[in-house]
Protein backbone atom coordinates (compact mmCIF):
# COMPACT_ATOMS: atom_id res chain seq x y z
CA UNK A 1 0.00 0.00 0.00
CA UNK A 2 1.44 3.74 -1.04
CA UNK A 3 0.68 6.79 0.95
CA UNK A 4 1.28 10.50 0.71
CA UNK A 5 2.58 13.13 3.30
CA UNK A 6 2.97 16.62 3.08
CA UNK A 7 5.99 18.44 4.75
CA UNK A 8 6.90 21.57 5.27
CA UNK A 9 10.63 22.38 5.66
CA UNK A 10 10.83 24.60 8.90
CA UNK A 11 13.59 26.54 7.21
CA UNK A 12 12.01 27.38 4.07
CA UNK A 13 8.58 26.92 4.07
CA UNK A 14 8.39 24.86 0.82
CA UNK A 15 6.61 21.59 0.82
CA UNK A 16 7.29 18.29 -0.07
CA UNK A 17 4.95 15.22 -1.23
CA UNK A 18 6.77 12.57 -0.23
CA UNK A 19 5.06 8.89 -1.30
CA UNK A 20 6.08 5.78 0.75
CA UNK A 21 5.67 2.31 0.70
CA UNK A 22 3.45 0.81 3.78
CA UNK A 23 5.49 -2.15 5.01
CA UNK A 24 5.88 -3.76 8.98
CA UNK A 25 8.79 -2.28 10.28
CA UNK A 26 9.67 1.28 11.37
CA UNK A 27 12.46 3.14 9.28
CA UNK A 28 14.59 6.49 9.07
CA UNK A 29 13.66 9.20 6.41
CA UNK A 30 16.31 11.82 5.32
CA UNK A 31 16.30 13.77 2.68
CA UNK A 32 17.65 17.46 1.54
CA UNK A 33 15.26 20.46 0.76
CA UNK A 34 16.11 21.58 -2.38
CA UNK A 35 15.64 25.03 -1.84
CA UNK A 36 17.32 25.53 1.38
CA UNK A 37 19.55 22.22 1.33
CA UNK A 38 18.63 22.31 4.76
CA UNK A 39 18.52 18.21 5.68
CA UNK A 40 15.37 16.98 6.90
CA UNK A 41 15.36 13.48 8.82
CA UNK A 42 12.52 11.67 9.92
CA UNK A 43 11.23 8.30 11.66
CA UNK A 44 8.44 6.70 10.11
CA UNK A 45 6.27 4.43 12.92
CA UNK A 46 4.13 1.66 11.54
CA UNK A 47 1.08 1.06 13.09
CA UNK A 48 -0.25 -2.51 12.06
CA UNK A 49 -3.50 -2.28 13.08
CA UNK A 50 -4.29 0.35 11.37
CA UNK A 51 -1.97 0.01 8.05
CA UNK A 52 -0.28 3.59 8.56
CA UNK A 53 2.79 5.18 9.11
CA UNK A 54 3.06 8.08 11.71
CA UNK A 55 6.03 10.61 10.98
CA UNK A 56 7.97 12.70 13.16
CA UNK A 57 10.66 14.95 11.31
CA UNK A 58 13.02 17.04 12.52
CA UNK A 59 13.38 20.74 10.50
CA UNK A 60 9.81 19.78 8.95
CA UNK A 61 6.31 19.53 9.88
CA UNK A 62 3.47 17.33 8.74
CA UNK A 63 0.74 19.87 6.70
CA UNK A 64 -2.35 19.14 5.12
CA UNK A 65 -2.52 19.57 1.13
CA UNK A 66 -3.81 22.70 0.80
CA UNK A 67 -1.41 23.95 -1.88
CA UNK A 68 -0.10 22.33 -4.47
CA UNK A 69 3.73 20.92 -3.48
CA UNK A 70 7.24 22.02 -4.28
CA UNK A 71 8.67 18.59 -4.80
CA UNK A 72 8.53 15.21 -4.73
CA UNK A 73 9.85 12.53 -3.23
CA UNK A 74 9.35 8.47 -3.57
CA UNK A 75 10.36 6.75 -0.24
CA UNK A 76 11.10 3.63 0.66
CA UNK A 77 12.70 1.63 3.75
CA UNK A 78 14.39 -1.03 1.36
CA UNK A 79 14.55 -0.11 -1.99
CA UNK A 80 16.80 2.27 -4.47
CA UNK A 81 14.56 5.63 -5.26
CA UNK A 82 14.70 8.09 -7.63
CA UNK A 83 16.07 11.33 -6.28
CA UNK A 84 14.23 14.19 -4.80
CA UNK A 85 12.50 16.45 -7.83
CA UNK A 86 10.52 19.15 -8.59
CA UNK A 87 6.68 18.33 -8.17
CA UNK A 88 4.16 17.78 -11.29
CA UNK A 89 1.44 16.59 -11.05
CA UNK A 90 2.02 13.55 -12.91
CA UNK A 91 4.05 12.81 -9.65
CA UNK A 92 0.63 11.68 -7.48
CA UNK A 93 0.34 8.45 -10.46
CA UNK A 94 4.23 7.54 -10.00
CA UNK A 95 5.08 4.05 -9.91
CA UNK A 96 6.39 2.75 -6.53
CA UNK A 97 10.03 1.57 -6.29
CA UNK A 98 8.56 -1.79 -5.49
CA UNK A 99 6.64 -2.26 -8.91
CA UNK A 100 10.06 0.04 -10.77
CA UNK A 101 12.38 -2.89 -10.04
CA UNK A 102 9.50 -5.79 -10.00
CA UNK A 103 11.80 -7.48 -12.19
CA UNK A 104 15.18 -7.79 -10.09
CA UNK A 105 13.16 -8.69 -7.08
CA UNK A 106 11.30 -11.66 -8.29
CA UNK A 107 14.52 -12.91 -9.17
CA UNK A 108 16.04 -12.90 -5.90
CA UNK A 109 16.38 -16.07 -3.94
CA UNK A 110 15.75 -15.73 0.10
CA UNK A 111 19.76 -15.90 0.34
CA UNK A 112 20.34 -12.98 -1.46
CA UNK A 113 22.14 -10.43 0.91
CA UNK A 114 19.11 -7.93 0.18
CA UNK A 115 16.36 -10.44 1.74
CA UNK A 116 18.89 -11.19 4.73
CA UNK A 117 20.19 -7.84 5.69
CA UNK A 118 16.16 -6.72 5.94
CA UNK A 119 15.71 -9.27 8.17
CA UNK A 120 19.03 -8.12 9.96
CA UNK A 121 16.93 -4.59 10.22
CA UNK A 122 14.07 -5.98 12.36
CA UNK A 123 16.17 -6.92 15.04
CA UNK A 124 15.25 -5.39 18.21
CA UNK A 125 18.26 -2.79 19.70
CA UNK A 126 18.05 -5.24 22.50
CA UNK A 127 19.61 -7.92 20.50
CA UNK A 128 22.72 -5.91 19.20
CA UNK A 129 23.44 -4.70 22.91
CA UNK A 130 23.29 -8.01 24.38
CA UNK A 131 25.54 -9.50 21.52
CA UNK A 132 28.35 -6.66 22.44
CA UNK A 133 27.71 -6.97 25.69
CA UNK A 134 29.07 -10.58 25.54
CA UNK A 135 32.20 -9.53 23.64
CA UNK A 136 32.63 -6.46 26.32
CA UNK A 137 32.58 -9.10 29.16
CA UNK A 138 35.25 -11.51 27.27
CA UNK A 139 37.27 -8.70 26.63
CA UNK A 140 37.50 -7.54 30.57
CA UNK A 141 38.30 -11.24 31.78
CA UNK A 142 34.73 -11.95 32.76
CA UNK A 143 34.65 -15.77 32.13
CA UNK A 144 32.59 -17.48 34.76
CA UNK A 145 29.42 -14.42 34.28
CA UNK A 146 30.13 -15.06 30.50
CA UNK A 147 29.96 -18.80 29.99
CA UNK A 148 26.78 -18.45 32.23
CA UNK A 149 24.97 -16.12 30.14
CA UNK A 150 26.27 -18.04 27.47
CA UNK A 151 24.76 -21.45 28.76
CA UNK A 152 21.31 -19.17 28.01
CA UNK A 153 21.51 -19.62 24.13
CA UNK A 154 24.22 -22.41 23.35
CA UNK A 155 23.14 -26.11 23.30
CA UNK A 156 25.20 -27.63 26.25
CA UNK A 157 25.96 -30.82 23.93
CA UNK A 158 27.96 -28.43 21.73
CA UNK A 159 29.64 -26.15 23.94
CA UNK A 160 30.69 -27.22 27.49
CA UNK A 161 32.21 -24.29 28.35
CA UNK A 162 34.46 -25.16 30.51
CA UNK A 163 38.13 -23.29 29.57
CA UNK A 164 38.96 -20.40 28.47
CA UNK A 165 39.13 -21.57 24.51
CA UNK A 166 35.64 -23.03 24.59
CA UNK A 167 34.86 -19.40 25.99
CA UNK A 168 36.00 -18.00 23.16
CA UNK A 169 34.06 -20.17 20.91
CA UNK A 170 30.81 -19.74 22.37
CA UNK A 171 31.30 -15.96 22.08
CA UNK A 172 32.49 -16.15 18.11
CA UNK A 173 29.65 -19.15 17.19
CA UNK A 174 27.25 -16.55 19.13
CA UNK A 175 28.64 -13.76 17.14
CA UNK A 176 28.41 -15.29 13.90
CA UNK A 177 25.37 -16.80 14.20
CA UNK A 178 23.87 -12.80 15.40
CA UNK A 179 25.97 -10.94 12.24
CA UNK A 180 26.51 -13.30 9.27
CA UNK A 181 23.13 -12.53 7.47
CA UNK A 182 25.19 -9.00 6.93
CA UNK A 183 27.71 -11.14 5.03
CA UNK A 184 27.59 -12.93 1.18
CA UNK A 185 25.56 -15.84 1.61
CA UNK A 186 29.01 -18.42 0.98
CA UNK A 187 31.55 -16.27 2.86
CA UNK A 188 32.97 -19.64 4.97
CA UNK A 189 33.90 -20.84 1.48
CA UNK A 190 35.16 -17.77 0.44
CA UNK A 191 37.40 -16.68 2.81
CA UNK A 192 38.75 -20.16 3.90
CA UNK A 193 40.26 -18.44 7.54
CA UNK A 194 40.04 -22.06 9.02
CA UNK A 195 41.86 -24.07 5.98
CA UNK A 196 44.43 -21.33 5.82
CA UNK A 197 45.37 -20.99 9.28
CA UNK A 198 45.31 -25.16 10.07
CA UNK A 199 47.67 -25.14 6.70
CA UNK A 200 49.89 -22.42 7.67
CA UNK A 201 49.96 -24.17 11.58
CA UNK A 202 51.03 -27.44 9.68
CA UNK A 203 53.61 -26.21 7.36
CA UNK A 204 55.31 -23.31 9.43
CA UNK A 205 54.11 -24.46 12.45
CA UNK A 206 57.58 -23.06 14.40
CA UNK A 207 57.18 -19.64 12.90
CA UNK A 208 53.79 -19.28 13.14
CA UNK A 209 53.60 -20.45 16.65
CA UNK A 210 56.82 -17.82 17.48
CA UNK A 211 54.14 -14.92 15.85
CA UNK A 212 50.58 -16.08 17.95
CA UNK A 213 53.19 -16.12 21.56
CA UNK A 214 54.97 -12.57 20.47
CA UNK A 215 51.38 -11.01 19.79
CA UNK A 216 49.73 -12.55 22.74
CA UNK A 217 52.53 -11.70 25.20
CA UNK A 218 52.06 -7.91 23.97
CA UNK A 219 48.12 -8.17 23.79
CA UNK A 220 48.08 -7.42 20.25
CA UNK A 221 45.62 -9.64 19.13
CA UNK A 222 42.87 -8.60 22.06
CA UNK A 223 43.53 -4.85 20.95
CA UNK A 224 42.94 -5.30 17.60
CA UNK A 225 39.74 -7.48 18.42
CA UNK A 226 38.02 -5.03 20.80
CA UNK A 227 38.83 -2.46 17.30
CA UNK A 228 36.93 -4.45 15.35
CA UNK A 229 34.25 -5.26 17.13
CA UNK A 230 33.67 -1.50 18.23
CA UNK A 231 33.43 -0.57 14.45
CA UNK A 232 31.12 -3.55 13.43
CA UNK A 233 29.08 -2.63 16.23
CA UNK A 234 28.98 0.63 14.79
CA UNK A 235 27.76 -0.64 11.62
CA UNK A 236 25.17 -2.80 13.02
CA UNK A 237 23.39 0.57 13.67
CA UNK A 238 23.65 1.83 10.33
CA UNK A 239 21.87 -1.46 9.37
CA UNK A 240 17.94 -0.31 8.80
CA UNK A 241 19.14 2.72 7.05
CA UNK A 242 21.27 1.26 4.26
CA UNK A 243 18.97 -1.87 2.82
CA UNK A 244 19.11 -0.54 -0.36
CA UNK A 245 22.56 -0.54 -0.81
CA UNK A 246 22.38 -4.11 0.58
CA UNK A 247 20.62 -4.61 -3.20
CA UNK A 248 24.00 -3.30 -5.02
CA UNK A 249 25.37 -6.78 -4.34
CA UNK A 250 22.73 -9.13 -5.63
CA UNK A 251 21.58 -7.02 -8.80
CA UNK A 252 25.08 -5.91 -10.39
CA UNK A 253 23.48 -3.81 -13.12
CA UNK A 254 21.71 -1.48 -10.43
CA UNK A 255 25.62 -1.23 -9.42
CA UNK A 256 27.08 -0.19 -12.71
CA UNK A 257 24.00 2.79 -12.78
CA UNK A 258 24.26 3.85 -8.83
CA UNK A 259 24.45 7.47 -9.88
CA UNK A 260 21.05 6.88 -11.06
CA UNK A 261 19.38 5.66 -7.72
CA UNK A 262 19.12 7.56 -4.28
CA UNK A 263 19.08 6.39 -1.15
CA UNK A 264 16.21 7.92 1.15
CA UNK A 265 17.21 6.58 4.81
CA UNK A 266 20.83 7.33 5.88
CA UNK A 267 22.98 10.61 6.54
CA UNK A 268 25.59 11.36 4.17
CA UNK A 269 27.56 12.14 8.22
CA UNK A 270 26.39 9.15 9.13
CA UNK A 271 27.98 7.25 6.65
CA UNK A 272 31.24 9.39 6.95
CA UNK A 273 31.91 8.52 10.52
CA UNK A 274 31.25 4.77 9.74
CA UNK A 275 33.78 5.05 7.18
CA UNK A 276 36.48 6.88 8.97
CA UNK A 277 36.47 4.49 11.52
CA UNK A 278 36.13 1.08 9.30
CA UNK A 279 39.27 2.84 7.27
CA UNK A 280 41.42 3.39 10.40
CA UNK A 281 40.45 0.11 11.91
CA UNK A 282 41.16 -2.04 9.08
CA UNK A 283 44.43 -0.45 8.44
CA UNK A 284 45.82 -1.47 11.64
CA UNK A 285 44.13 -4.84 11.55
CA UNK A 286 45.82 -5.54 8.46
CA UNK A 287 48.97 -5.58 9.94
CA UNK A 288 48.14 -9.42 10.85
CA UNK A 289 47.66 -10.39 7.30
CA UNK A 290 51.00 -9.06 6.34
CA UNK A 291 52.66 -11.47 8.92
CA UNK A 292 50.75 -14.53 8.04
CA UNK A 293 51.63 -14.00 4.25
CA UNK A 294 55.09 -13.34 5.32
CA UNK A 295 54.81 -16.88 7.21
CA UNK A 296 53.05 -18.56 4.25
CA UNK A 297 55.67 -17.68 1.32
CA UNK A 298 58.99 -16.59 3.37
CA UNK A 299 58.73 -18.90 6.60
CA UNK A 300 58.99 -15.65 8.73
CA UNK A 301 56.71 -13.33 10.05
CA UNK A 302 59.12 -10.64 9.84
CA UNK A 303 60.88 -10.94 6.38
CA UNK A 304 58.69 -8.68 3.69
CA UNK A 305 58.39 -9.65 -0.15
CA UNK A 306 60.58 -7.96 -2.30
CA UNK A 307 63.99 -6.33 -1.12
CA UNK A 308 62.82 -3.98 1.81
CA UNK A 309 65.18 -3.08 4.02
CA UNK A 310 63.04 -2.88 6.70
CA UNK A 311 61.89 -5.99 8.87
CA UNK A 312 57.92 -6.37 9.24
CA UNK A 313 58.36 -5.18 13.21
CA UNK A 314 60.24 -2.02 12.07
CA UNK A 315 56.77 -1.30 9.52
CA UNK A 316 54.61 -1.77 12.06
CA UNK A 317 55.83 1.43 13.99
CA UNK A 318 55.07 3.40 10.33
CA UNK A 319 53.10 6.90 10.92
CA UNK A 320 51.60 6.49 7.01
CA UNK A 321 49.89 2.88 8.01
CA UNK A 322 48.06 3.25 4.45
CA UNK A 323 51.78 2.84 2.61
CA UNK A 324 52.75 0.13 4.92
CA UNK A 325 49.73 -1.95 3.75
CA UNK A 326 50.23 -1.01 0.62
CA UNK A 327 53.82 -1.94 -0.09
CA UNK A 328 53.66 -4.61 2.32
CA UNK A 329 50.12 -6.95 1.55
CA UNK A 330 51.39 -8.17 -1.90
CA UNK A 331 48.05 -9.17 -3.59
CA UNK A 332 48.69 -11.78 -5.29
CA UNK A 333 49.35 -14.03 -1.76
CA UNK A 334 46.70 -15.93 -0.06
CA UNK A 335 45.59 -13.67 3.45
CA UNK A 336 45.35 -10.93 1.29
CA UNK A 337 42.22 -11.89 0.24
CA UNK A 338 40.41 -11.31 3.07
CA UNK A 339 40.33 -7.13 2.45
CA UNK A 340 37.78 -6.93 0.15
CA UNK A 341 38.77 -3.87 -1.10
CA UNK A 342 41.93 -1.51 -0.51
CA UNK A 343 41.25 1.25 1.79
CA UNK A 344 40.90 4.04 -0.70
CA UNK A 345 43.96 6.30 0.64
CA UNK A 346 42.08 9.45 -1.56
CA UNK A 347 38.90 9.96 0.17
CA UNK A 348 40.25 9.36 3.37
CA UNK A 349 42.51 12.49 3.27
CA UNK A 350 39.86 14.68 1.37
CA UNK A 351 37.56 13.42 5.00
CA UNK A 352 40.89 14.29 7.00
CA UNK A 353 41.53 17.74 5.41
CA UNK A 354 37.67 18.71 5.43
CA UNK A 355 38.02 18.89 1.96
CA UNK A 356 34.29 16.77 1.18
CA UNK A 357 31.41 18.29 -0.57
CA UNK A 358 28.13 16.76 -0.24
CA UNK A 359 25.55 17.68 -2.76
CA UNK A 360 22.19 16.66 -1.12
CA UNK A 361 19.62 17.08 -3.94
CA UNK A 362 21.19 15.09 -6.15
CA UNK A 363 23.48 12.80 -3.41
CA UNK A 364 26.80 13.25 -5.41
CA UNK A 365 29.77 13.30 -3.09
CA UNK A 366 32.91 15.21 -4.00
CA UNK A 367 36.42 14.17 -2.67
CA UNK A 368 39.18 16.32 -3.21
CA UNK A 369 42.14 15.94 -2.13
CA UNK A 370 44.65 17.95 -2.57
CA UNK A 371 49.05 17.09 -2.00
CA UNK A 372 52.17 18.75 -2.92
CA UNK A 373 49.93 21.10 -5.20
CA UNK A 374 48.37 18.27 -7.43
CA UNK A 375 44.53 18.50 -6.79
CA UNK A 376 42.47 15.03 -7.21
CA UNK A 377 38.95 14.83 -7.64
CA UNK A 378 36.63 12.51 -7.00
CA UNK A 379 32.92 11.73 -7.34
CA UNK A 380 30.45 8.57 -6.14
CA UNK A 381 26.68 8.87 -5.45
CA UNK A 382 25.86 8.52 -1.73
CA UNK A 383 24.31 5.12 -2.00
CA UNK A 384 27.55 3.90 -3.44
CA UNK A 385 29.24 4.81 -0.75
CA UNK A 386 26.93 2.98 1.59
CA UNK A 387 28.39 0.44 -0.48
CA UNK A 388 31.64 1.12 0.33
CA UNK A 389 30.77 0.82 3.90
CA UNK A 390 29.29 -2.65 3.78
CA UNK A 391 32.31 -3.82 1.96
CA UNK A 392 34.78 -2.45 4.60
CA UNK A 393 32.14 -4.03 7.05
CA UNK A 394 33.01 -7.20 5.50
CA UNK A 395 36.90 -6.77 5.76
CA UNK A 396 36.47 -6.35 9.81
CA UNK A 397 34.45 -9.00 9.87
CA UNK A 398 36.89 -11.45 7.87
CA UNK A 399 40.09 -9.92 10.20
CA UNK A 400 38.18 -10.49 13.21
CA UNK A 401 37.83 -14.30 11.90
CA UNK A 402 41.28 -14.51 11.11
CA UNK A 403 42.14 -13.36 14.40
CA UNK A 404 39.50 -15.85 16.13
CA UNK A 405 40.85 -19.03 14.09
CA UNK A 406 44.73 -18.00 15.10
CA UNK A 407 44.22 -17.25 18.61
CA UNK A 408 42.76 -20.35 19.22
CA UNK A 409 46.05 -21.91 18.99
CA UNK A 410 47.48 -19.54 21.20
CA UNK A 411 44.89 -21.11 23.91
CA UNK A 412 45.49 -25.08 22.71
CA UNK A 413 49.19 -24.22 23.52
CA UNK A 414 48.29 -22.98 26.99
CA UNK A 415 46.85 -26.05 27.91
CA UNK A 416 43.00 -25.79 27.10
CA UNK A 417 42.09 -28.89 24.74
CA UNK A 418 38.60 -28.21 22.45
CA UNK A 419 35.61 -30.21 22.87
CA UNK A 420 35.67 -32.80 20.17
CA UNK A 421 38.62 -31.09 18.16
CA UNK A 422 40.72 -31.50 15.13
CA UNK A 423 41.41 -35.59 15.59
CA UNK A 424 44.46 -35.09 13.41
CA UNK A 425 46.07 -33.23 16.84
CA UNK A 426 44.14 -34.66 19.85
CA UNK A 427 43.42 -38.87 20.63
CA UNK A 428 40.11 -39.91 19.27
CA UNK A 429 37.25 -39.25 22.03
CA UNK A 430 34.04 -40.22 23.12
CA UNK A 431 31.64 -38.13 20.38
CA UNK A 432 27.91 -37.30 21.17
CA UNK A 433 25.77 -37.53 17.88
CA UNK A 434 26.15 -34.73 15.88
CA UNK A 435 23.64 -34.15 12.84
CA UNK A 436 25.44 -33.66 9.31
CA UNK A 437 23.94 -29.89 9.41
CA UNK A 438 24.83 -28.42 12.81
CA UNK A 439 27.70 -26.34 12.97
CA UNK A 440 31.10 -28.23 13.72
CA UNK A 441 31.95 -28.35 17.59
CA UNK A 442 35.48 -27.23 15.94
CA UNK A 443 34.56 -23.91 15.90
CA UNK A 444 35.22 -23.85 12.19
CA UNK A 445 31.92 -22.11 11.31
CA UNK A 446 31.25 -24.81 8.91
CA UNK A 447 28.59 -27.11 8.46
CA UNK A 448 29.91 -30.71 10.18
CA UNK A 449 29.61 -32.60 6.73
CA UNK A 450 31.85 -29.91 4.97
CA UNK A 451 34.45 -30.01 8.31
CA UNK A 452 35.64 -32.47 10.89
CA UNK A 453 33.08 -35.27 9.27
CA UNK A 454 35.36 -35.64 6.30
CA UNK A 455 38.70 -36.40 8.49
CA UNK A 456 36.17 -39.24 10.11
Amino acid sequence: MVQRIYCRCLMCGKITMLKYQVGYADFPVVFTCPNCITEIRGIGENNDNEFKVSFDFENATIVDKLETPDYFLSASRELPTAHIKAYETSDEMAISPFIRLSNELGSLPDESMWRRAGRFSEKELANINRSLDLIKLWEQGKYDILAKQLRKELPSQYFPLNNTLEIYRGVHTRFVGFSSDLLPYHWIEQIQTFRKVKKLLTEHSSEAMHFIEIFEENDSFKSLEHKLYGTMDCFFRLVSGIIPAFLMFDCPTLRFNSNQYAISTISFKDLLNFYQKSYETILEASEVLIALNNISYRNDFDKLAGEQKKTFTERRNDSNKWLRLKQCLIETECFSELVVRMPHNRLRNSIGHFSTEFDGVKQIIQFIDIHNGDKREEKISLIEFAVLCIENFHTCFYLAEVIYQIRKWAFISAGDIPYLGDTTLFPPTHKKKIGRNDPCPCGSGEKYKKCCLLKE
